[in-house]
């Protein structure tokens, strides 16, 4: 199993390869399309998806819900502090953060879905990679 990151996860998805997609505004939006394995935004860029406010964890898990009905099998939303919400199928989980001296929140959501690809291969007992773009619009693209 190869798990990647990439803006554009019709081209892996066509090679039977699963994506977990971790992307904002209208790459998300778009990339949905391409029915990636798993998607990781976080509440904001949900709500900004969904375009209506979530405003507590309830509102969130539905909207998450329907996404994954509309055919994403995992989606992940995570919220800072207030930990993480999963959905596959029509199961769904609430995970907690431990309690930390936040430093910095840069890369966190970068860190959880790495986590996140490696626990996935590490449980299938496969090898994994991944890819990092920043954008479609010419910004460098750095394999892993």
């Amino acid at each position: 199993m190869i798990l990647t990151l990439t803006p554009n996860p019709a081209v892996d998805q066509a090679c039977g390869v699963p994506v977990i997609l971790d992307a904002h505004g209208e790459e998300l939006r778009l990339g949905l399309q391409a029915k990636p394995l798993a998607i990781k935004p976080n509440a904001q860029e949900l709500e900004d998806l969904v375009g209506r406010p979530l405003t507590c964890p309830e509102t969130i898990l539905e909207a998450a819900r329907a996404i994954a009905r509309s055919g994403i099998e995992i989606v992940i939303v995570s919220m800072g502090s207030d930990g993480a919400i999963c959905v596959r199928g029509e199961r769904a989980w609430r995970v907690h953060s431990p309690a930390i001296e936040r430093q910095s929140t840069v890369g966190s959501g970068d860190s959880f879905v790495a986590g996140l690809a490696v626990g996935s291969c590490a449980s299938s007992r496969r090898a994994c990679g991944s890819r990092s773009c920043r954008s479609p619009r010419g910004s460098p693209t750095h394999a892993l």
